[in-house]
């Protein structure tokens, strides 16, 4: 179930391309510099992406805002390290959401990663 999972959120569907725009391109970028605005524009950008992952790999609501929020941080802490020219900052930001949701199922099922 969790590698079905994975697969479906790193494939292109619907709801990536709809979270894309011109302004997504630096992002990250920004984030590492400290640019306030640059964080809201994440959430705004990717926030809806990271829920619905969020409410898939957890059991219920409470557990997915504390995923969402563990990989908020994750991304912030992350966006310092984010090259452009390895990969794209939503495929970036995917890697964030599945290392997190992932390990959280593994350590809810009592598996160690």
């Amino acid at each position: 179930m969790i590698q079905a999972a994975a697969r479906e959120i790193i494939s292109d569907g619907p709801a990536l391309k709809n979270s894309l725009t011109a302004g997504s391109v630096n992002v990250l970028q920004r984030i590492a510099g400290g640019d306030q605005a640059a964080v809201d524009e994440c959430t705004r950008l990717h926030g809806h992406l990271i829920w619905d992952w969020s409410r898939k790999f957890t059991d219920s609501t409470q557990e997915a805002e504390t995923a969402a929020r563990d990989i908020f941080a994750d991304i912030l802490d992350s966006a310092k390290v984010f090259d452009s020219m390895n990969c794209s900052e939503t495929t970036f930001i995917k890697q964030i959401c599945i290392r997190r949701l992932m390990g959280s199922t593994m350590r809810a099922a009592g598996n160690t990663i």
